[in-house]
């Protein structure tokens, strides 16, 4: 397993005695005991503040979340070793033992079940600490998905006029057209995150300039509430574009088009808006 630096600001952004985590296994995301579950939490006054998926085997179920503390260890372990986890990361005042307190009355609703899911949570800070340290080195820092997300609207200036960089998703992501847009790593910021994320898409790495439109929109999706920030990058007009696996497709369009053709949600549309005005009024 990977171990972080010794001063890694995602992993210090995360341990903090503010922060806890759930632990749910797959099998328990049923629609009933989901709903049910994002209500807890949301009548405890926590935010979900980030998810994360991962699987285990027995052995390092075991020392996750401690035989000691699950109820019916050997049953649970036996069934959901191999199984796929979903983790929520979660804030919240006197996080430790309100968060307890939700996992035994989730546990209580469910006695004659129990066999049948994993529901995990930490007791201590201390525990918690252990835990998003060996999540950290199992997962990396990529696959901990913050609740910050980022839009990078790429364009190129051809005799003066912005033409904008649209990518079309893979059908399995949606298949529909938008900018770049990503996941903010825990302890990085808006910047950073979007150079990376210009890298990922589109092969990259050199750019004349980068606008914070300081324009952002929230959504839920992932049963939680996201913030969208957004920023521009201009490219030299003959930079190549090398697309990784999520898209399938792009091209390069003027404003109208890409409101009219190409952007379908509100939130992009917006954006664009946003970083075309703001082009404009630098001349």
């Amino acid at each position: 397993m990977t171990q972080p630096p010794p001063h890694c600001p995602a992993l210090q952004s995360l341990i903090n005695p503010k922060h806890s985590l759930f632990v749910l296994s797959k099998s328990a995301f049923q629609p009933i005991l989901v709903d049910e579950f994002i209500a807890a939490l949301s009548a405890a006054r926590f935010e979900i503040s980030g998810r994360i998926k991962t699987s285990f085997d027995c052995e390092s179920l075991k020392r996750f979340c401690g035989a000691t503390e699950l109820p019916h260890p050997k049953e649970i372990i036996a069934a959901h070793s191999a199984d796929e986890y979903w983790i929520f990361l979660i804030e919240g005042e006197g996080i430790f033992e309100r968060s307890v307190t939700v996992m035994n009355a989730f546990h209580q609703a469910h006695l004659q079940s129990l066999a049948n899911y994993l529901f995990y949570t930490p007791r201590s800070y201390e525990q918690y600490e252990s835990n998003i340290r060996e999540l950290y080195a199992r997962v990396g820092i990529d696959k901990i998905k913050s609740n910050n997300q980022v839009e990078v609207i790429v364009y190129r200036l051809i005799n003066g006029t912005p033409e904008y960089l649209m990518l079309k998703r893979s059908a399995s992501r949606g298949g529909f057209w938008q900018p770049i847009t990503g996941n903010l790593r825990f302890g990085e910021n808006l910047e950073k995150g979007c150079i990376r994320e210009l890298r990922e898409e589109t092969g990259l790495t050199e750019f004349e300039a980068i606008i914070d439109t300081q324009f952002s929109f929230t959504f839920f999706d992932d049963y939680r509430t996201q913030k969208e920030q957004v920023c521009g990058i201009r490219i030299a007009p003959d930079s190549p574009i090398l697309l990784s696996d999520e898209h399938t497709e792009h091209r390069w369009v003027n404003y109208d088009e890409a409101i009219e053709q190409y952007l379908s949600y509100p939130g992009n549309k917006r954006a664009l808006e946003a970083l075309h005005w703001q082009i404009a009024s630098r001349g």
